[in-house]
């Protein structure tokens, strides 16, 4: 016996799949986000094709995000098509925008991928420029840099990551943080390197307001 084949309109299109999965299960979002991280990761880490329509269905869903979706937004911040990238910023702007964004949760993420070697830092800080960028994006984005910064300054060389201390003071500046960051610290040593010259900005953009910046995961960077 078998059963009759059964049309569907997702089928025929480029992300047929990614469609499928997400209007089945809009409700919940860590599922879909599951079941496609394969192909969000491939468009990190083997250049391979992800899902540009998929991550901002998940941050307009009203389930959780969870451990699936962060992970998600981690791959696809440095994903090689720049369409997934305008995606995944996108979708995490509209995540912090509704107060669903754990910075602790995509801080490991990040961090974790980049000292693996599986994230291409420039696109990931190019998709975290973007975001900054974002008209009342910034105040969300700027707790997940405060917490991210010091693991991914000490998470691989951290002379090739200077445009991070960059995005986090252009955050700051648009989100009118303030505070102290214990990896800025690294701004009092003498040198004209561009990480040390963004480390002073960001130092002393933060100086300039006295909303508190700091964060549990304070690391010190050598």
């Amino acid at each position: 016996m078998f059963e009759p084949h059964i049309g569907c309109a997702h089928a025929s299109l480029p992300d047929g799949r990614d469609a499928h999965t997400v209007a089945a299960v809009p409700w919940h979002p860590e599922i879909a986000a599951a079941r496609l991280l394969t192909g969000v990761a491939s468009a990190a880490d083997q250049n391979g094709r992800g899902a540009p329509a998929f991550l901002t269905a998940p941050a307009a869903a009203d389930g959780p995000a969870g451990p699936a979706v962060h992970l998600a937004l981690a791959y696809g911040l440095a994903s090689v098509p720049d369409e997934d990238r305008g995606a995944t910023v996108r979708a995490l702007a509209q995540l912090g925008a509704r107060g669903r964004l754990d910075g602790a949760m995509l801080d490991r993420d990040l961090a974790e991928l980049v000292r693996l070697g599986t994230l291409k830092v420039p696109l990931l800080t190019e998709s975290l420029r973007a975001a900054a960028a974002l008209p009342g994006a910034a105040p969300a984005l700027w707790p997940v840099l405060a917490t991210a910064l010091p693991r991914l300054l000490t998470s691989t060389r951290p002379q090739a990551h200077a445009a991070l201390p960059a995005v986090a003071a252009d955050a700051a500046r648009e989100a009118g943080a303030g505070g102290e960051l214990p990896e800025v610290a690294l701004a009092q040593r003498p040198g004209s390197s561009q990480l040390l010259v963004q480390a002073r900005r960001l130092r002393d953009q933060l100086a300039t307001h006295t909303t508190p910046a700091t964060h549990p995961h304070a690391a010190k960077v050598e």
